[in-house]
């Protein structure tokens, strides 16, 4: 017998890996600041690095600097240079994934995406990756449009297990963030972290935070060894 009946994505990190693009605008933003942010002292220093909200990056960056501007210029300048990176940026379904969703839909289980990106965001990524092939439009949960509160909050885990019409304790998440990996404990569900940063201390981090396991390639993911 099965262990889960569905399956949950995260969308930012697992599915699309906007992380470089995001890092070097929160370098840019953090400059502005007076902060030279390398990424160890990022992953060190700034909790809110992956998968947090940016007005707590913000004023993360701003504990680190000497004043000189507001963590609210720090969010705005990094809104900008990432709003800007994007418009040519070639955004990409990471590599394997397509293969690995597949063996869980022939697998008999449902799946579904769930995000904390902002809408347009959200809307973003999926149209310019062609995830509209992959994923029927009832199977993508974007928080923001149905009222959930930002990970860690476990709203978003709820309602992908809605969605998928299963009990949240037989869903499995993936995730790439300490704080999407607390959203799906809290929600009693499962979860697999697929980090797009490889670093050891922020591999244990993820592990603390509850997941069962970490892969840091889809093609890594053993599917009949874990439903």
């Amino acid at each position: 017998m099965q262990q889960f009946d569905g399956v949950a994505f995260d969308l930012e990190g697992p599915i699309v890996n906007t992380e470089p693009l995001r890092f070097r605008a929160q370098r840019e933003a953090a400059r502005a600041a007076g902060v030279e942010l390398t990424l160890q002292l990022a992953l060190e220093r700034v909790p809110s690095l992956i998968g947090g909200a940016i007005s707590n990056r913000a004023r993360e960056i701003w504990a680190l600097s000497d004043g000189r501007i507001l963590p609210e210029e720090i969010e705005r300048l990094e809104t900008e240079y990432f709003e800007r990176a994007l418009e040519n940026a070639d955004l990409k379904i990471r590599a394997g994934f397509p293969a690995v969703l597949k063996k869980f839909r022939d697998a008999g289980l449902r799946v579904s995406i769930g995000t904390s990106a902002v809408p347009w965001l959200a809307h973003l990524y999926i149209e310019r990756t062609g995830l509209t092939a992959l994923f029927e439009p009832q199977e993508i949960v974007i928080g923001d449009e149905m009222g959930c509160r930002h990970k860690p909050y476990p709203d978003v885990p709820f309602e992908t297990a809605r969605v998928m019409g299963i009990k949240p304790t037989r869903q499995l998440v993936f995730e790439d963030s300490v704080a999407g990996i607390l959203a799906a404990i809290a929600a009693h569900s499962s979860v697999i972290a697929i980090p797009t940063v490889r670093d050891d201390q922020f591999t244990l981090k993820l592990l603390a935070a509850g997941a069962r396991l970490v892969v840091f390639e889809w093609a890594e993911l053993d599917v009949s060894s874990i439903i």
